[in-house]
């Protein structure tokens, strides 16, 4: 019920009237998971936490979407509408089945232990770049569908929200990489260290995959959902095939984590964007090859210098994210505060 005023909000920029239905639903869940949870409820608590959040949301969402929206009925548009989303539904299914690929390939294989240790390498590893990208994502997706009739507004509206968020999910990654016992250990506690070769191997694999942050909404818009299709297809076969395969052999579960740096369908994804724009997609690739050039510079030397689980690489590490996010305002900040400010 709340998903009907929200995708309502978010198609006409409205985002900003859904947040304090957010932020209510969030201290709701806290607050009644938590002391439910302090009386003895168990599992329960979390239930019915996540009840009365969703409750509470879909009637603030309402209160707020009510004086804009305009409800209306159409007889028999059901089944018309169904026929068009199909591809939709069956491109979400293989979005879904790459994005879990790890743990269900690595559970025909090894024990509950390692899955659950890939589970925390995974949430670490991508739980940035995902907040990150449904946020702005909200107001992306809208805008694009908005600029279809002005490509070249349409394609710089992906190119900021794009730089924008690798300008957050670079240095994670790389800070990840080099600190994967201190990030498993603080996730999971002591007991969850074995996580961090898993994490390790694991943390650079999204910065093979810019394109796909938002590009995926980008071509959506375009309807180009048999490129999607393709794209999606190729992942889950090759990520998938390599992955069963590289488990056989000395590199054990870690064979999933190297398979995920070979995304072929990502040739599929960059192809469709370059078509739409050649020299603006060039700009682009620019652009990230400069942060990813910077981020390497400051990074790969605290690598080389400091050891391994050490304070000193800890403090170096967030001195280097500070400074890559430092370029990345100074050499796009200007762009970033047009678009946040909805220019």
């Amino acid at each position: 019920m709340g998903s009907v005023p929200l995708t309502y909000l978010e198609a006409e920029l409205k985002v900003d009237k859904a947040v304090p239905a957010e932020l209510v639903r969030n201290f709701v869940f806290a607050g009644v998971s938590l002391t439910l949870a302090w009386y003895g409820f168990g599992v329960w608590s979390i239930i019915l936490g996540h009840l009365s959040g969703a409750l509470i949301f879909a009637a603030m969402l309402w209160r707020a979407a009510w004086p804009f929206l305009d409800l209306s009925f159409a007889s028999g548009a059901t089944a018309s509408l169904l026929g068009a989303s199909w591809p939709l539904a069956l491109l979400s299914l293989l979005q879904q089945a790459v994005l879990r690929l790890d743990p269900m390939v690595l559970g025909l294989y090894f024990d509950s232990e390692i899955i659950g240790f890939v589970g925390l390498a995974m949430f670490a590893v991508f739980f940035f770049p995902r907040l990150l990208a449904d946020s702005i994502g909200r107001a992306v997706y809208p805008a694009l569908v908005r600029y279809r009739s002005d490509p070249p507004r349409a394609f710089e509206a992906f190119r900021i929200a794009t730089l924008l968020l690798l300008a957050f999910a670079v240095p994670t990654a790389f800070g990840l990489f080099l600190n994967a016992a201190w990030a498993a250990r603080f996730l999971g506690g002591d007991a969850w260290v074995g996580a961090a070769d898993y994490l390790r191997m694991l943390a650079l694999v999204p910065l093979l995959r810019p394109f796909s942050m938002f590009g995926f909404e980008l071509l959506l818009t375009r309807h180009r959902d048999r490129l999607l299709m393709l794209y999606a297809t190729t992942n889950l076969v090759v990520i998938g095939g390599l992955g069963a395969w590289l488990v056989h052999t000395d590199l054990r579960a870690l064979g999933m984590a190297v398979a995920g740096y070979a995304p072929l369908g990502m040739l599929w994804l960059a192809w469709g964007i370059y078509r739409l724009d050649p020299h603006a997609f060039k700009r682009l690739c620019a652009d990230i090859l400069r942060l990813y050039s910077v981020a390497g510079l400051l990074f790969v030397p605290i690598e080389i210098l400091t050891p391994a689980a050490t304070w000193t690489r800890l403090a170096s590490s967030l001195l280097a994210a500070a400074l890559v996010l430092a370029f990345a305002q100074r050499r796009f900040g200007h762009d970033f505060n047009a678009f946040l400010r909805g220019r």
